[in-house]
């Protein structure tokens, strides 16, 4: 029988093979890699640089009462910013959905300059609604986003 070569030396020519062939390949990953990061991170970088200083409408912000007087739900600008006429306002009693525009609920003097004021009153006739639940919703359609939810129960 010959010589018998230990199989530790195998493994570590095998081994060393492997590295002589493939050289050049480390330095190739290496430079994808540090590219791939950099990518990555200008990505998120720039990401949340452009998202947050992005001009984006702000919601107006403004207090209002809601009152009942006989078949009509009055609704009062009491203070704050003023409202664009083109919102959009949601009234639900019991099943019944009824929208439009706040325009379309103010008198024309106060619609004139195309903005709900302090002081000034949206009317809603919501009829005999008796023990029914009223929802009032207003949308500012500048932001897309909810400024007021009224619930309010007759009695």
């Amino acid at each position: 029988m010959g010589k018998e070569i230990p199989a530790t030396y195998k493994v570590y020519k095998f081994i060393r093979k492997l590295m002589c062939k493939d050289k050049a390949v480390s330095s190739v990953i290496s430079t994808l890699l540090l590219l791939s990061m950099s990518i990555v991170l200008f990505a998120s970088l720039s990401y949340i640089v452009f998202t947050e200083f992005s001009p984006s409408p702000q919601t107006p912000c403004f207090d209002a009462i809601a009152t009942l007087e006989g078949e009509n739900l009055i609704i009062t600008h009491r203070g704050g910013e003023s409202i664009d006429t083109d919102a959009e306002i949601i009234v639900r009693i019991g099943n019944v959905s009824v929208s439009g525009a706040i325009e379309d609920y103010l008198d024309s003097a106060a619609a004139e300059n195309g903005l709900w004021d302090v002081g000034e009153k949206i009317t809603l006739n919501v009829g005999h609604a008796s023990n029914e639940k009223i929802d009032v919703m207003i949308v500012d359609m500048r932001s897309n986003k909810l400024v007021l939810k009224v619930d309010m129960e007759r009695d």
